[in-house]
């Protein structure tokens, strides 16, 4: 029987909407494909014989869709393009296990062929924030078939400047897990509540570890060790990488060098690598940079130290819960800086056993072509706490060495070379053995310093730096 369009019965149309994770076969890949099928009847389609079509409609995320997780409701308006009538204006629940939502939706159908607006909007229901959009026209007919039309949705929500992705660097036993914390600011530096998804770099790395990539967890498997990366990503296009490293904890990060120095606008950078508890390192990290007296000196966000003005800055590095901090000396023109570090860290911190070398160290970059040709040094510490062995030659000859005063923490040395040797030099290498907790505070005191060839006095222009050495049980 034919239908009869001008009767004064409108016919109706039937809305079904799902919402579903699947991977769909084809060119365009969907993980939340919310399927909207809107079927015209005629006239008399109520009656018994009436005909049915229908229009199946889904959304499109491309890229976007491995954010969908993040919505929790999917709100549907349907407009009659004709008269700008809303229609419907309905929003059902996604389910969080199944990812499906339904909805049936009847719209009043007035001619053979109607055209209608659909705007779908995902919505998360923490902040009530519309996530992703897409609107389409679709055209409604009597011979409508089920071949779907794809809507394009895109990324509707809050957009940030800046993605960290928190801890930066870390290190898990086999068999352990954690959970990342994405941190995005926008531009103000204010957080923003931007969806983040996360996945490894390399696939291939889920032999070592998995990472879920709508939470964050990171689980490590219990055979395979080794370093993977894992991609923090917003839909905005921001990104953040952290490394995980599976078969050692980490104790601490480790800044290379410990100590520096360098003139004005001269450069040192930095290194940050994860230790374990025996100070094994397990691989490198990803470091926050900052620089506590940046008039002295400034650092970077990649670790590149710049000398400002003459003096001591310390620059801090920090990865996750772990930092670690180093000084560089900026030297003024003119000057010998002399130094007393242990094992190049500024802040060196040995275990009681531990063997701890102290290098006393000249530098005549900064002399203006002065050679050093002579020294008179003595060198003390906390006797308690590191047990002197013996000193070693460095670059400048063996020194003489007074060490009758050992046993209570202090000697004398000095050597002359009359050649003189120019550039940074170790004039000696001091080993002791770490005895007792607490502080150690090497301190060195030169009371000659002289040129060779010109003879000229430099003791008035050496500046020292001595490095702190604090015994852990």
């Amino acid at each position: 029987m034919a239908c009869r369009l001008d009767s004064p019965l409108h016919a109706l149309t039937d809305a079904v909407t799902s919402l579903r994770r699947s991977w769909r076969v084809g060119v365009k890949v969907f993980l939340l494909a919310p399927v909207l099928v809107l079927s015209a009847a005629c006239g008399d389609a109520l009656g018994a014989g009436g005909g049915q079509t229908g229009l199946v409609l889904v959304p499109e995320f491309g890229a976007f869709a491995v954010f969908a997780d993040n919505a929790d409701r999917l709100r549907i308006v349907v407009t009659r393009v004709a008269d700008a009538q809303l229609v419907a204006d309905t929003t059902v629940g996604i389910d969080a296990e199944s990812g499906e939502a339904s909805a049936a939706i009847r719209v009043p159908l007035s001619s053979a062929s109607e055209a209608f607006e659909v705007r779908l909007q995902a919505i998360r229901n923490s902040d009530s924030m519309v996530l992703f959009e897409g609107v389409q026209t679709v055209i409604v007919t009597a011979t409508s078939g089920s071949t779907p039309i794809e809507i394009p949705v895109t990324y509707a929500g809050p957009t940030g400047a800046l993605l960290l992705l928190e801890p930066a660097d870390t290190a898990i036993a086999p068999g352990a897990s954690f959970t990342y914390r994405p941190i995005v600011l926008d531009t103000l530096e204010a957080p923003a509540s931007v969806p983040v998804t996360f996945v490894l770099a390399v696939p291939a790395d889920s032999t070592i570890l998995t990472v879920n990539r709508y939470s964050g967890l990171v689980a490590a498997g219990t055979a395979n060790t080794g370093t993977v990366r894992v991609v923090a990503r917003t839909p905005d296009g921001l990104a953040d990488t952290a490394r995980v490293s599976v078969g050692a904890v980490p104790a601490a990060i480790d800044v290379t060098p410990g100590f520096e120095t360098v003139g004005s606008s001269a450069t040192v950078t930095l290194a940050a690598t994860l230790v374990d508890g025996s100070g094994t390192a397990i691989g490198p990290a990803t470091a926050t940079w900052t620089s506590r007296t940046p008039s002295v000196a400034t650092v970077s966000g990649t670790g590149l130290v710049t000398g400002v003005a003459s003096g001591i800055a310390v620059i801090v590095g920090t990865s996750g819960t772990f930092s670690d901090s180093m000084l560089v000396r900026v030297a003024a023109p003119a000057s010998v800086p002399a130094s007393a570090i242990a094992d190049d860290e500024a802040f060196r911190s040995p275990a009681v056993g531990d063997t701890v070398v102290v290098d006393v160290r000249l530098n005549m970059f900064f002399s203006g072509g002065e050679l050093l040709g002579s020294y008179n040094a003595q060198l003390t510490w906390n006797a308690a706490q590191l047990r002197y062995v013996d000193v070693q030659p460095g670059g400048f000859g063996s020194p003489t060495i007074n060490d009758t005063q050992v046993q209570q923490g202090s000697f004398r040395f000095s050597a002359a070379n009359a050649q003189g040797v120019a550039g940074s030099v170790v004039v000696a290498r001091v080993r002791f053995v770490a005895q007792a907790t607490g502080s150690a505070a090497p301190q060195l005191l030169l009371t000659e310093v002289s040129a060779a060839q010109t003879f000229t006095n430099l003791l008035s222009s050496v500046v020292v730096t001595n490095g702190s050495v604090t015994v852990r049980p």
